[in-house]
């Protein structure tokens, strides 16, 4: 019995690797709250939906996810984001900038609500969250310091918020949008995280904005990322949701721990990665992004293409995040899209396949194993590991079960195939 409780705790802290952090492998519990508010000098109202996890005492931060277009809804209803913020004692808001009677026809951008936070829109969200502190109990909400993310036009408002509050903004997430001639001064937003993800195929946003905003910012020393989606049109549920799951949600985790002291760096020309100190390429014009994971995912987006000759071999890596790494390692054997073989090994225990699936055109891939310590046979745990496999690395993330029933918390695999 105590070498099963030590496995058992040996397993908890390794599986403390994950990028997400996530605290269960089921949804996470907690409230949603609506309110709305009206600034009628500004022409501006703001309404929105804020959920707390129900193990947050403290809110830290809010996640604040612009409700424009079809992407924000299942970006806010995500599982894995909604595992994060738990971890992080975050909330998410989703929440929609209008005005409260039409505008003048022909109203220039840089007057618009939902690009530009500085003409109202971000004082009245700023009311909303007086009244969410409130309404909810949570009166630290009154200082939140927020993390924005926006499509389209919508993605500017976190941009230009954060220039007129950057002490309240911990980053921002720009996907496939254009300035349109807002602002390019970058002075207020140098010390604050950006994440810019253009698609190669639109022909809405482009690719060429979102490079040189990138460019102004890391010229400046901003810890800021680039990364181009090279199949994806203006608007794509499908794509957005792979990236979201291989970037944003691993680079939102990050930036929520403060993981600036476990930085890599991603090379755009050669997409080759590597941390902050041993990284080979131009530290200037490179990507900053938080943390290994991340930068993997990075990787994902950047190239999600697989070898013709299939996945088959021995793949060696590791779980990952600031707090250290766990050797693992797989050997596997697929036919076409059937994993015949595979087996896993990793803090002593081992496992073989119950399932397995992979996708050769998106390089999805997704296995069931029951892993065994040699030690004591009695003592199994249920894995599964989903993932993306591009080139010679695969990542995604691991979930695992004792045989008691009790869900392990989330990890991170990164493996290579030698």
């Amino acid at each position: 019995m105590n070498r099963l409780r030590v496995l058992i705790c040996t397993t908890l802290i390794a599986f403390s690797w994950a990028e997400y952090h996530g605290l269960y492998a089921q949804e996470p519990n907690g409230s949603e709250f609506a309110a709305a508010v009206n600034l009628t000098e500004s022409n501006a109202k703001v309404d929105g939906v804020l959920f707390i996890p129900r193990e947050v005492q403290r809110v830290a931060a809010v996640f604040v996810i612009l409700d424009y277009g079809e992407l924000s809804r299942p970006l806010f209803e995500d599982h894995e984001l909604r595992r994060v913020i738990t971890q992080t004692s975050t909330a998410v808001l989703l929440a929609r900038i209008t005005n409260i009677k039409p505008p003048a026809p022909g109203e220039p951008i840089t007057s618009q609500l939902l690009r530009n936070a500085g003409v109202g829109g971000g004082q009245a969200l700023l009311l909303l969250f007086r009244r969410f502190a409130d309404e909810t109990g949570h009166r630290e909400l009154r200082e939140a310091s927020m993390l924005f993310w926006g499509w389209s036009s919508a993605a500017s408002f976190g941009t230009t918020f954060a220039a007129v509050h950057p002490k309240l903004t911990v980053g921002f997430i720009r996907y496939h949008t254009h300035r349109r001639g807002l602002s390019d001064d970058v002075q207020q937003l140098k010390q604050i995280p950006a994440l810019l993800v253009a698609g190669g195929k639109d022909e809405t946003a482009g690719i060429e904005d979102a490079q040189a905003f990138w460019k102004l910012g890391r010229a400046s020393g901003a810890p800021w990322a680039l990364a181009i989606e090279p199949d994806s049109p203006h608007f794509s549920p499908e794509i957005h949701a792979l990236t979201a799951k291989q970037l944003v949600i691993p680079w939102i985790a990050a930036v929520l721990q403060r993981h600036s002291d476990h930085a890599w760096l991603a090379d755009m020309s050669a997409s080759a990665i590597g941390s902050y100190d041993n990284f080979k390429g131009d530290k200037a014009t490179a990507s900053w992004l938080p943390d290994e994971a991340s930068a993997r995912g990075w990787q994902t987006v950047m190239h999600p293409t697989v070898r013709p000759n299939g996945i088959s071999g021995t793949w060696t890596g590791a779980g990952v995040n600031a707090g250290g790494r766990i050797a693992l390692s797989l050997e596997l054997k697929v036919d076409g899209t059937v994993v015949t073989s595979a087996v896993l090994n990793t803090m002593g225990m081992v496992g073989e396949t119950r399932s397995g699936r992979f996708n050769p055109v998106d390089g999805q891939l997704s296995l069931q194993i029951d892993a065994k310590a040699p030690t004591n046979p009695a003592m199994s745990i249920h894995f599964v590991l989903e993932g993306v496999v591009f080139e010679n690395t695969a990542t995604g993330r691991i979930e695992a079960t004792t045989q008691a029933g009790v869900n392990l918390p989330t990890g991170r695999f990164l493996i290579t195939r030698k």
